[in-house]
């Protein structure tokens, strides 16, 4: 019924899903069949996964601990189940990890700041970068850094890389850039320290295409642009591009968490309620939080027990509102849920908790038999399903009768199901009325949506 290269679609989505937190899972997939070797060695396949899941697992951290712990400490702890990195060897055992970013990591090998070494733990490669010449003291909180303009820092490894450290010295605090490319720094910006003799031993902060070092004990904070190199010294709070990278990292798993913080500070609910803000959030965090199931239960049930089931401290919308009480949830997509107002397939909702809008669609008239397993989609092509609210949708639906299987297309656009593609079954008796995976409902059957609607 269905050719191998859909078959391996269909697999390539699965593979695509599982959880990057333990790398380990990956190589266990790969030894299951030839195929899934293959589609996980494939570099396109590869630059998916990394797409798909944005923010790279932890693999482990480094443990800086004094010389007499040497040997019986180990310098890398891995937090997965087998450790992907081999402890590095450098020259003696007195070296110090000092900073890690973008797939690399900044080791003093001395703890004098008199040498420095960039290590890739991926491919192993190392980098020495010396102290610059024109330092005249320490250089405090160096950070290593993706050395390439607009890069997504989902695979960095063998491309440049810059090094940002700060100097102090009679008053004037100095930045000092080294560059891969050049394998040289370039020259100091100075500003003058305000009277704060004492940088800090503590990383630089990575905050967008700014670098943050805090400045004496807590006075003050240098902020550095990496791309125009400018550098100011602010007081003590935070400034507004700090305060906007630190809420789009709220975890999107309580929505009253941000709801929360829009009443600690005006700006605070001015940058939540940009609309600019919310479009980075969801692109940050991809995959939408799980804010509660429906629950169908017999008619006999209704009334003690709720229908939607919130798994938030509080539930963002409303309990829907039909004609009667016998409704069934069918299928839920793209966030919009697929509502059976009759228990009999002869009318179904499309509605969208969030923005309350519903849509009724009615039974195809050419099915002859039941309809099974509809699903509902977001019908607009290359979206990303962030916020797919108040956009074009489908109804995907399965009927079978005689021996022949129909598949049947709706579409808010045209208000209207498409003529069905037809495919024989033998031997084939029932479809059953399971909710099948949309990825794998809508790649299995392609070939006939793709009829349905009139696509190449």
């Amino acid at each position: 019924m269905a050719s191998p290269e859909l078959i391996e679609d269909a697999v390539a989505e699965i593979l695509l899903r599982i959880p990057p937190e333990e790398p380990g899972d990956l190589v266990r997939a790969s030894v299951v069949h030839k195929q899934w070797r293959r589609i996980l060695t494939d570099p396109a396949f590869l630059r998916r996964y990394r797409e798909f899941h944005r923010t790279p697992p932890l693999l482990g951290f480094f443990h800086n601990h004094p010389l007499e712990d040497v040997g019986r400490t180990p310098r890398f702890v891995a937090t997965t189940g087998a450790s992907l990195l081999p402890v590095p060897e450098f020259d003696g055992e007195d070296w110090w990890v000092m900073n890690c970013h973008h797939g690399r990591v900044l080791i003093d090998v001395g703890r004098s700041g008199d040498g420095l070494v960039v290590w890739d733990p991926i491919t192993g490669d190392r980098h020495r970068v010396p102290q610059p010449d024109s330092l005249r003291g320490n250089l405090y909180s160096p950070a290593v850094l993706c050395g390439v303009g607009n890069c997504n820092h989902l695979n960095c490894h063998g491309g440049p890389f810059l090094v940002v450290g700060v100097g102090i010295t009679d008053g004037v605090i100095q930045v000092f850039v080294y560059s891969s490319e050049t394998s040289a720094w370039t020259q100091p910006a100075s500003v003058d320290a305000g009277g704060v003799n004492y940088t800090g031993a503590q990383n630089g902060t990575l905050i967008g295409d700014e670098l943050y070092f805090t400045l004496g004990w807590g006075d003050a904070i240098l902020k550095y642009d990496l791309i125009n190199g400018n550098h100011t010294i602010a007081p003590q709070e935070l400034t507004e591009n700090a305060i906007v990278e630190i809420l789009l990292r709220v975890p999107p798993d309580e929505p009253m968490d941000l709801v929360c913080a829009s009443l600690v500070h005006k700006s605070w609910h001015r940058i939540l309620a940009d609309p600019a803000f919310l479009c980075r959030y969801r692109e940050l965090h991809r995959v939408p939080p799980l804010l509660g199931f429906f629950h169908n239960h017999p008619p006999a049930d209704v009334g003690p027990m709720p229908r939607f089931v919130a798994t938030t401290r509080a539930s963002p919308f409303d309990q829907p509102d039909f004609d009667g009480e016998e409704w069934w949830a069918m299928n839920c997509h793209h966030g919009r849920v697929l509502v059976d107002v009759g228990d009999s397939g002869d009318g179904l909702v499309v509605w969208d908790p969030i923005t309350g809008d519903q849509k009724r669609v009615y039974r195809p008239d050419s099915l002859c038999g039941t309809f099974y397993s509809p699903a509902v989609l977001c019908a607009v092509g290359s979206c990303n399903h962030l916020n797919c609210h108040g956009g074009p949708f489908l109804v995907v639906g399965v009927g079978f009768a005689a021996g022949v299987i129909q598949v049947f297309v709706y579409s808010s656009e045209s208000g209207a199901w498409t003529q069905p593609a037809s495919l024989d079954s033998p031997g084939v008796n029932y479809m059953g009325a399971q909710n099948v995976v949309h990825h794998v409902l809508v790649m299995f059957y392609s070939d006939m949506v793709n009829l349905c609607l009139g696509r190449s």
